[in-house]
């Protein structure tokens, strides 16, 4: 489930909830103050470093990017890149 941010329009202050995509322009309440004048706000995301790899390039060598055959062979990776310390599956 989406997270989303929602600005108060009264005292300033932003509240995060997790809700399905059919709600995300319901009412949120604030958790600071209560009120229920919100608006959603446009929030950014990430994308880990292995969506921007290109496997199809000539440079691409599925040992720099944490071993395996770059199939999804290998034992603790993902996608068949391995996601370093930062993770934990």
């Amino acid at each position: 489930m989406p997270i989303y941010e929602y600005a108060c329009k009264k005292c300033g202050e932003t509240t995060e909830l997790m809700r399905p995509l059919a709600k995300r322009d319901d009412r949120a309440k604030c958790s600071h103050c209560g009120s229920t004048s919100t608006a959603r706000k446009l929030s950014m995301f990430a994308v880990g470093a292995s969506a921007a790899i290109d496997v199809m390039s000539d440079d691409f060598s599925p040992e720099e990017y944490g071993g395996g055959d770059g199939h999804g062979h290998g034992h603790d990776d993902f996608g068949g890149l391995g996601m370093g310390d930062d993770f934990d599956f």
